[in-house]
């Protein structure tokens, strides 16, 4: 089953979004003329719609604003799993996600729209998933993201390739960069499939969630196979794990709600130890952990 935020009301999202924007403040993020103060505008509209009762505006304005509701649910998310924590360069990682194209549909299509701000919200959803169950998490560092645990160190590298021609030369990549940082720490590559599965960042129909995990866990599973990821994890000498993510806005009779759905692959025995350690980490994204020993 893949984890969920669900959403009650405008109301409570928009509350919850307000105590995001004064964190990032707090950090140094000014917010003012940013993506992030247009989200809270678009955000009152529906809270507006959503008093008047008017289901048929109310609709309209979820499909329009699907992009919106999806970028306030990722950084929502990266407050509740960072806040009222100690991570060294948060405050300059939160400054970078501010910019960059309202749309996540537009990174590529918009005249020098820039794909940086939304692949460091995606280290910081990776990092925030790992420091809610206490591991100790640097994003000051060359690589994407640096934690331990237990006297273990971990170095993550994070990608979002937008097309499956990309994904075998992504994967390598990441996990050249983070072999070449450290030769004492354990690789670890973070790979959102996204963009490539939803590249228009339709919102799904979803009212039974196990449906939609099924449905997440088989685009998953279909994509890393077409990228000869077996093959490539058994050349990597070195003790390598691989997480993928597709997080998507779903939508039930009611409301809409946004789903995430992780799977973690190991390429040898230890990096299978390496895999269970991550345990805790995996049971606080998905209630089932999804853990393959190519």
């Amino acid at each position: 089953m893949p984890h969920l935020s669900a959403i009650s009301s405008f109301e409570e999202i928009y509350e919850q979004f307000a105590l995001t924007n004064e964190w990032m403040a707090s950090n140094g993020a000014s917010l003012a003329a940013t993506r992030v103060a247009t989200y809270q505008k678009i955000l009152a509209e529906l809270v507006v719609a959503q008093r008047a009762d008017n289901v048929t505006l109310l609709r309209a304005k979820q499909t329009q604003y699907v992009d919106v509701l999806f970028e306030i649910s990722e950084l929502n998310f990266i407050y509740r799993g960072l806040a009222r924590r100690y991570i060294p360069g948060l405050e300059q990682k939160l400054q970078a996600i501010r910019s960059g194209p309202h749309k996540r549909s537009d990174e590529k299509s918009s005249s020098g729209a820039s794909t940086h701000p939304r692949n460091t919200a995606f280290e910081l959803v990776v990092a925030a998933n790992f420091a809610r169950n206490n591991f100790e998490v640097d994003v000051s560092r060359s690589e994407d993201i640096r934690m331990s645990s237990r006297g273990y160190t971990y170095t993550v590298e994070c990608k979002r390739p937008y097309a499956r021609n990309q994904l075998g030369r992504r994967i390598d990549e990441a996990f050249r960069q983070a072999a070449g940082r450290d030769e004492t720490s354990g690789c670890i590559a973070a790979i959102d499939l996204s963009a490539i599965w939803n590249p228009t960042s339709n919102m799904i129909d979803g009212a039974n969630p196990d449906l939609i995990g099924q449905r997440l866990v088989a685009a998953i599973n279909e994509l890393y196979l077409a990228c000869d990821l077996v093959k490539r994890l058994h050349n990597w000498r070195r003790a390598v794990c691989i997480f993928f993510r597709i997080s998507t806005m779903a939508r039930d009779a009611a409301m809409p709600y946004y789903a995430q759905q992780w799977i973690g692959i190991a390429n040898s025995q230890h990096a299978v130890s390496l895999a269970d350690s991550f345990a805790s980490f995996n049971r606080s994204i998905n209630e089932a952990p999804n853990f393959i020993a190519p």
